[in-house]
């Protein structure tokens, strides 16, 4: 029961992110995320250290109403609760570190410039868990079932294929693959005539998803659009790791269709050829990691968005090309008034479009 000398405790998994104009409440456990004017963050602030009676005597008539159903919002969505002694409840540690030198790495396929069965073996013994193989150009069955059984011989927790639309032929094919392959977590189709999504139920009870999408994508540069729809809404683990390191690039390897290894296959700067340097010998060059510990709260304009902690940042297209804490060439999203826009035809951003020669 309320008493009017209780404090309200926002449960720790429930962390309010602050921007310019609005303010975020994310749950982290059930990752969904609550969207509210920025003035409520002072009043989230308070509710840490200042009794409700306390907060409630300073307000005006309006306030104190729009405090009370603020407070119903809170309650009613599970984001938190009335209690005695605040201090009891301590904040959850944002730390972050992983037993995994690297933990995931994109793989854009290319069968005649290196030997994907050897990549795989050098990523495993950097303990790996992810792997996201991209093909740009059409697929057959063969090809995707010998990804899966090269990937099945090695301790990943999950791989990825992105590939181009071909048929509807080959997507009911792959449905069998998923369903015995549980390593196999989602298979993309792009360039497909409509949007679709079919999940996948193995016998471990795991869920698999096959994915067609209307997205066109011709290359590396396809990638690095930021979109709120494309938001993943993170959970701890992503959380921490999004407050502490880059978001996309910590601990991932990249290696692009010719063979160079990279930070991220789109990006210009290479650390060697897979064929002639090993994936040991490049994680250990510091220009190489330093990327990863770039957040997004060092990133001009997005330090101030309230969705720097949910957003896939990229650093291989900038707006600021020679700037690498410029925001995201590809976002259209303005923070200070809370509005999208298309960031491809901003005429501020056409000189870094050029740039990169990116095909719009």
């Amino acid at each position: 029961m309320k008493m009017k000398n209780n404090y309200f405790l926002i449960y720790t998994d429930c962390v309010i992110v602050s921007g310019v104009k609005e303010c975020l409440i994310h749950d982290l456990t059930r990752h969904d995320i609550y969207k509210l004017p920025q003035g409520y963050y002072t009043i989230f602030q308070k509710l840490k250290t200042h009794k409700i009676s306390d907060i409630e005597n300073l307000m005006t008539k309006e306030d104190l109403s729009n405090f009370k159903l603020l407070m119903d919002f809170l309650v009613e969505n599970e984001l938190g609760e009335y209690v005695d002694d605040i201090s009891l409840f301590p904040d959850m540690s944002t730390e972050w570190d992983s037993p995994h030198q690297i933990t995931n790495a994109i793989i854009d396929f290319n069968e005649s410039k290196y030997d994907v069965n050897d990549i795989l073996r050098q990523l495993s013994l950097l303990n790996c868990q992810h792997v996201e193989f991209r093909a740009y150009s059409e697929s057959d069955y063969s090809f995707i079932s010998n990804i899966i059984t090269e990937a099945n011989k090695y301790y990943l927790n999950s791989i990825e294929l992105i590939l181009k639309y071909e048929n509807e032929n080959l997507i009911d094919e792959l449905l069998s693959i998923m369903r015995s392959n549980y390593i196999v977590e989602r298979i993309t189709f792009y360039n497909a005539p409509n949007n679709k999504v079919r999940k996948v139920k193995r016998h471990n009870e795991s869920i698999g998803y096959i994915i067609a999408t209307e997205q066109n994508i011709v290359s590396n540069k396809s990638c690095g659009i930021i979109n709120f729809k494309n938001f993943n809404v993170s959970g701890i683990k992503e959380y921490t790791e999004a407050k502490n390191f880059n978001s996309c690039l910590n601990r991932k390897i990249s290696i692009d269709t010719d063979g160079l290894i990279k930070n991220c296959p789109s990006m210009k700067k290479d650390f060697g050829n897979i064929k002639f340097t090993s994936l040991s010998e490049v994680i250990e060059n510091k220009e190489f990691t330093k990327l990863w510990s770039i957040t997004k709260d060092s990133v001009d304009v997005c330090k101030t968005c309230e969705f720097r902690y949910i957003c896939t940042d990229c650093r291989a297209f900038l707006d600021k090309p020679e700037y690498i804490y410029s925001k995201p060439l590809k976002c259209g999203y303005n923070p200070e008034t809370g509005q999208w826009t298309d960031w491809s035809t901003n005429s501020l951003k056409s000189q870094s479009i050029k740039y990169y020669e990116l095909s719009l």
